[in-house]
């Protein structure tokens, strides 16, 4: 067997085997937990930034920090609220087999859009010319091949997507980072009244 199919198939059983232990439910509160924790986190630096730059010094450090205790915080609340109810259905017996397939297939479609993805990048690193006989020749080539392709065609739907969403998160990012000094520089100096009590007091000192 082909180098190229043992690593295929590794990597194909591999994520398939992890899915149908943790269940369709847990693969499903996995990804949907750091999609929700991350714009969470991101979206609430407006409110948190704030604090976190009141407490630590420098203030980019305070804004990440409090990013970083948002997401972990609700990462973690959110894995464990799913943890039980993954649980609850896989003690089911009917219910815990069902989620076990489907999470089956689920680590099965994510091996393959790794697998895709890397091909993607292989493709567009070597001219076709130079791709090895040993790749080509291999009885899974034509599985990889196809989940580049289909990768390749929802790229643009993907981009497209991620264009709407960048000048929202940009502008939370930018609200969260924002320092509320105002004009701190100003309230600091002096006055140009103090300024001239200043001068003459230097003059008189002459």
């Amino acid at each position: 067997m082909p180098w190229f199919d043992i690593i295929v198939l590794a990597v194909l059983l591999t994520s398939a085997a992890f899915g149908f232990f943790s269940g369709a439910t847990r693969e499903m509160v996995r990804a949907l937990s750091f999609i929700l924790a991350a714009m969470l986190a991101v979206y609430g630096l407006r409110w948190v930034g704030p604090i976190g730059r009141g407490l630590i010094d420098p203030d980019w450090a305070g804004t990440a920090l409090a990013g970083l205790v948002v997401f972990v915080l609700t990462y973690a609340t959110l894995r464990i609220t799913g943890g039980a109810m993954a649980r609850a259905v896989q003690g089911a017996h009917v219910l815990g087999l069902l989620d076990r397939s489907v999470g089956l297939g689920f680590g099965l479609v994510r091996a393959l859009l790794i697998l895709g993805a890397l091909m993607l990048a292989f493709q567009a690193a070597t001219p076709a010319d130079r791709v090895p006989k040993w790749m080509t020749g291999a009885a899974l080539y034509p599985l990889t091949n196809a989940a580049a392709q289909l990768l390749k065609a929802f790229a643009p739907k993907g981009l497209d997507m991620a264009g709407k969403l960048t000048p929202s998160i940009g502008e939370a990012v930018r609200e969260g980072s924002a320092t509320d000094r105002g004009d701190s520089g100003d309230a600091q100096g002096y006055d140009p009244r103090q300024i001239r009590s200043l001068d003459d007091l230097v003059e008189k000192s002459r």
